[in-house]
């Protein structure tokens, strides 16, 4: 099993992100979906980088595809 961050600026963003990952990868097997975006905590960055740093991520849970 492996793990994927999806980040995006906004709630809507992270989402978008998410659709956009997901239809880039058609070979993987989604395991699990941590639909609720999360929050990510205020750093430095956060602070300097104004509206397009990203704030909040959604996890995904999948496995690779057979490359067969």
């Amino acid at each position: 099993m492996k793990e994927q961050i999806v980040l995006g600026s906004n709630k809507s963003d992270v989402e978008t992100q998410l659709d956009r990952w997901l239809r880039e990868n058609p070979a993987i097997n989604v395991l699990r979906v941590h639909h609720q975006p999360r929050r990510e905590p205020h750093t430095l960055l956060t602070r300097l980088g104004g509206r397009n740093v990203p704030r909040f991520s959604i996890t995904v849970e999948y496995e690779e595809g057979d490359v067969s």
